[in-house]
Parts: C-alpha cells; structure tokens; sequence
C-alpha cells in the first residue's frame, strides 16, 4: 500500500468516519487496477462520509493493508 501515496483513486465502497471503519478504493498501482480497504485522515469532519464514486487521493498507508484517503477537493 506503500506505493500507493500520492495516486489518485475513487472510492468503490462508501469510507464512512473513521472510527466506524473501513471503505474502499480502487486505483491503479504499478499498472494493476486493484481494490483496497481505506479510511478518512483523522481531520475529517465527524458524520461526514465519502460517497461511492468520489475521487480521492491517497494520503498515507495506515498500515499494511488499509489506506487513508482525503476527497480530492480537499486534498493538499
């Protein structure tokens, strides 16, 4: 998920906050599409959700196998 930091993505399964667990993403990585379990950065608005269909953009590897994504309106 490492190398995953800085793409571009799109939310296939809804991220809801981030202490009600983890959405998901799919993206393309070293030229493979694939699908990974992702949650809101900590500064994500409480209640808010990310809807299926929106882009996004990864932000950290939470660990290994979870992603951290910020809406791509919102990304620095």
């Amino acid at each position: 998920p490492s190398r995953a930091v800085g793409l571009p993505a799109v939310v296939s399964l809804p991220i809801p906050t981030r202490d009600a667990g983890p959405g998901k993403v799919t993206l393309i990585v070293g030229g493979r599409h694939v699908e990974w379990p992702a949650i809101q950065t900590e500064s994500a608005l409480p209640g808010e959700t990310i809807a299926a269909g929106t882009a996004v953009q990864v932000v950290d590897a939470a660990d290994d196998t979870t992603l951290t994504v910020v809406p791509l309106s919102h990304a620095p």
